[in-house]
């Protein structure tokens, strides 16, 4: 198997992907529970997917240590 064709394989499923899901941001800031359990709240209580993320985001950018509750907090006073 040639070394590039699995990068090429994810790239193009990428692709695809972002395509099927209306252009959602694919992250890579897994692993950090704090954000997980913000967004589900978030999206629980009905706000969009992709605005949630993003908010979540640039919240947990400025101060990353950031516990659930502060960040549900902060991103509804933003929302």
């Amino acid at each position: 198997m040639e070394p590039k064709l699995p990068q090429r394989i994810i790239l193009d499923l990428k692709d695809k992907m972002l395509k099927a899901f209306d252009n959602i941001e694919i992250t890579l800031k897994s692993g950090n529970r704090n954000r997980e359990e913000a967004l589900y709240a978030l999206e629980v209580l009905g706000f969009p997917m992709k605005a949630v993320h993003k908010m979540v985001d640039k919240l947990l950018d400025e101060t990353p240590d950031m516990e659930v509750e502060e960040l549900v907090k902060k991103a509804l006073k933003q929302m």
